[in-house]
Formats: structure tokens, sequence, C-alpha cells
């Protein structure tokens, strides 16, 4: 399933509505993780891309993160570039679930 704005038209749509914002799960920043774990889900970059790309037009995003995976909560620099990585696309709204 990919995860990407099959035309800007679909952007322009989004721009138009008065209260929507579009955001993601994300479990790791890692492909290989989130493929294992989310089977039928987008790679972890496509869905950071498209934020990026729909953060740049002007739409509301958020990630959620969760669940938190041990990887994370062993590794106070692998949480820091989650969440550094994350403040690179321009969310509006961030959530967290241990």
């Amino acid at each position: 399933m990919p995860c990407k704005l099959s035309r800007l038209d679909d952007a322009e749509v989004l721009k138009k509505l008065a209260r929507v914002s579009v955001g993601f799960t994300i479990t790791s920043l890692d492909d290989k993780i989130s493929a294992f774990l989310e089977v039928y889900a987008p790679p972890i970059s496509a869905r950071l891309k498209a934020l990026k790309t729909l953060h740049d037009l002007g739409i509301p995003t958020y990630a959620f993160v969760g669940p938190m995976l041990p990887h994370f909560l062993s590794d106070k620099a692998v949480i820091r570039d989650l969440l550094d990585k994350l403040q690179t696309v321009g969310l509006t709204r961030f959530g967290l679930s241990i």
C-alpha cells in the first residue's frame, strides 16, 4: 500500500477543508522493523516523506508513536533520533503511547 500523494490535486482538496489534519502512526525509524511489525503498512520513510510534503503545503500534520517498542525504551539515543526526525517533518501535533 503506497503512502504518497497520488496527485497534488489531492493536497489541494485537503487544503480547502476547514478542519483537516493528516497523521500517521510511527513505530520505528527503521523500514525493516516497521515492515516486520506492520506487514501491510507503508514504509516509515514514505510516511515521513508524506508528512513533510503535506506540512510544506500548509496542511496540519501529526504523528502517533506507539506502541513504544523496547529499543526506544532501552536507548535514549534512539528516542532522541526519533523525536529529532519527527521535528524535521514539521508536525503540528504529536502523540505517544507507552
